[in-house]
């Protein structure tokens, strides 16, 4: 049985439930999305429980997920990241919007002294950082207009990637001035779109996306020891599918780098603005995720 905390103590206030029907309730969490607003209404069972006569809140998997929240976009995500990380990989030796490995590539030639490198790695993480910010401006401007910004944001991502494949194919530009543009894209979309079915993943680095599917599988392996009933293959499987799209871009990207400068980026830029279209022609339902930005 799974009770909201607050609808308990409500109904409790309002006199719905005994004390002894409350104190055999057991509350749990579970990895799907909580809102307290319209979602939450949507994802409420109005039927009482047949026993108890409680109202129970839906299983997951009859949850209602927003568009951005679909396995399939968080897939698609990664093979944007995975595309965009190929052409700045091949051109310039770095992943554009992996930034551990920039923060250690600053602190690397600090210490030997190259200066030149050093501020490229600086300037990689500052656009990255521009990116998230300046995307939690224009979702927190959305937000007060209780308007949806995915696909507002989705298309000015693919606008600028288009341009980023134009400057790249003019001779003589120095890739890393495109690779500064990539990583501002990168935290933009990473800040904004970061939950896949409820639970918190990203699709621009993937090294806690490897970390939590392995926990998953981990969890699934460890069910004669402790079995909280959870799904947690299917869990798993989420994540490997972000894996596998990272992987599937930067595999693409390389066919497609060998073709020409531009090619690379014109396909991620391709995949951002299909995923826009869905979201601007989606009525259904919640369109952005749960809890954007980040924070």
């Amino acid at each position: 049985m799974w009770l909201d905390v607050d609808e308990a103590a409500a109904a409790r206030t309002e006199g719905h439930w005994s004390q002894t029907s409350l104190a055999g309730l057991e509350c749990r969490m579970v990895p799907w999305v909580r809102d307290r607003g319209e979602q939450r209404r949507s994802e409420m069972d109005n039927e009482p429980d047949s026993k108890s006569g409680v109202p129970q809140l839906a299983p997951a998997d009859d949850i209602r997920f927003p568009l951005m929240e679909k396995p399939a976009v968080g897939m698609l995500l990664a093979c944007v990241a995975g595309l965009l990380n190929a052409w700045t990989f091949a051109r310039t030796g770095t992943f554009a919007t992996v930034q551990s490995g920039n923060v250690v590539s600053a602190g690397y030639n600090l210490a030997q002294g190259h200066w030149p490198m050093v501020f490229m790695a600086l300037g990689t993480i500052l656009a990255f950082g521009a990116g998230a910010c300046i995307s939690a401006v224009v979702i927190a401007a959305f937000a007060r207009r209780m308007s949806s910004f995915s696909a507002i944001l989705l298309s000015a991502q693919g606008a600028l990637l288009i341009a980023l494949a134009g400057i790249a194919a003019v001779p003589g530009i120095a890739p890393h001035h495109i690779a500064l543009g990539i990583s501002f894209v990168a935290g933009a979309q990473g800040n904004a779109f970061h939950r896949t079915r409820g639970m918190i993943y990203g699709n621009i680095a993937v090294t806690a996306v490897l970390q939590t599917a392995f926990s998953f599988v981990g969890r699934a392996l460890a069910r004669r020891i402790h079995d909280d009933g959870e799904p947690h293959l299917r869990w798993a499987g989420i994540y490997f599918l972000v894996l596998l799209g990272f992987a599937a871009g930067a595999a693409l990207g390389s066919v497609l780098d060998m073709r020409g400068p531009s090619w690379a980026i014109l396909a991620a830029a391709a995949i951002t603005l299909a995923i826009a279209a869905l979201a601007a022609l989606d009525h259904r339902g919640r369109v952005d995720p749960t809890d954007g930005p980040t924070p």
